[in-house]
């Protein structure tokens, strides 16, 4: 053989040949990952929503924070338009969004996540968790319920009654930030607003002569169904009182409130026996009483600006028939402050035993609650 004729035994790989390769195992690794998990793509994009909007939620009524929820409302409400003009043969994608429609669930998911995240942290924040987890166990399960597989012949229906939610969560907090007091009044008309939505949504479907589906059965009623539990729910005052929150409270031997004489500040000094080993407490939960004692219960509560309505301190005292009122004082409180607006009250009649504080509204919406153990002192 020639000089001309030989080859070198090993030629390097050209760089184009290998980029390619790797491409190619690239695309199979994730084909192979979408083949094994591809069916909880659903609850992961659902998982993103939440945990997307757990790092951005702020104060509830920040207006940027108002403005991305409505405009979360808003696709939510178009993804679900064209699904239903989808499944009641009106509407078909075009060549420009077909390539992307398939993903619709995932970014429904997405969405309906995020707004829910909100409203449950709002939710959760806005009552004790002894008032709030029947709720918040329903908002969950309807969230499993969305997850089941199989559920193809409901699945319009469970997307309105999860839109639902959303938009009359949406309502309570707007209309009572507009009206600026919480209660019946506010709570029925975010009601009475998202009925009317629902039936323009009803309308304008049945002006599409859909056929193909039950208009009445998958848009109409399950928003009524949600009303009318919403009802059920507020009236049995297990609904949170959303936009309220405790943002602190605490059981204290003194609560001195002082003023500076040059910048008008206001702050409270909060007096406490508790040792430094009892750091899980919130003040004195352990209440060390000497004869001449006063229990101070202090709390500060976050109200949106313009705020202003009344809340009720209940004290409640364990005994072999079960908790019962001791005394009910009513406080004044209004919104705005950032830190949340500061009060306090204070019992001079008391008894050893199992004692709690209950910070309700004034139509009985529990916002938060205290315990604490009155023990006379031994020396």
């Amino acid at each position: 053989m020639s000089n001309d004729e030989q080859r070198p035994a090993h030629q390097p790989e050209k760089p184009t040949a290998r980029f390619g390769e790797n491409i190619t195992k690239v695309r199979e690794s994730v084909t192979a990952f979408h083949e094994r998990y591809g069916r909880y793509k659903k609850a992961a994009f659902f998982v993103c929503g939440f945990a997307f909007d757990a790092i951005m939620l702020d104060r509830i009524d920040n207006l940027k924070s108002i403005i991305q929820q409505l405009v979360y409302l808003l696709i939510v409400l178009q993804i679900i338009k064209l699904k239903a003009l989808e499944q009641g043969s009106a509407w078909q994608p075009g060549n420009w969004l077909k390539r992307w429609w398939h993903y619709n669930d995932e970014a429904l998911n997405f969405f309906l996540g995020t707004l829910l995240n909100f409203y449950t942290l709002f939710y959760f924040v806005s009552s004790s968790i002894a008032t709030s987890a029947i709720f918040l166990a329903i908002i969950f399960a309807l969230l499993v319920v969305n997850e089941l597989p199989h559920r193809h012949a409901y699945a319009l229906q469970l997307k309105i009654v999860l839109l639902s939610l959303a938009l009359f969560s949406f309502l309570f907090i707007i209309v009572t930030i507009a009206l600026g007091f919480v209660g019946p009044i506010p709570f029925l008309v975010a009601i009475g607003i998202g009925i009317g939505i629902f039936y323009s949504f009803y309308r304008f479907f049945r002006g599409k002569n859909m056929t193909a589906i039950d208009l009445r059965k998958n848009i109409l009623m399950p928003p009524i169904g949600v009303a009318l539990a919403l009802m059920v729910l507020y009236a049995l005052k297990i609904l949170p009182p959303i936009p309220l929150s405790i943002q602190s409270i605490g059981i204290y031997h003194n609560v001195e409130r002082v003023k500076n004489p040059t910048t008008g500040e206001v702050v409270y000094n909060l007096v406490s026996t508790r040792p430094k080993w009892k750091f899980w407490q919130k003040g004195d939960q352990t209440f060390i009483a000497r004869p001449g004692d006063k229990i101070y219960c202090f709390v500060s509560i976050f109200a949106p600006a313009n705020f202003r309505d009344e809340v009720v301190f209940r004290w409640l005292r364990e005994t072999p028939r079960g908790w019962e009122t001791s005394d009910r004082v009513e406080n004044q409180i209004s919104g705005g402050r950032g830190e949340g607006f500061r009060s306090y009250v204070f019992k001079s009649n008391f008894e050893p035993g199992d004692w709690r504080v209950q910070v309700e509204t004034h139509d009985g919406h529990e916002i938060g609650r205290i315990g604490f153990t009155v023990e006379n002192a031994s020396n």
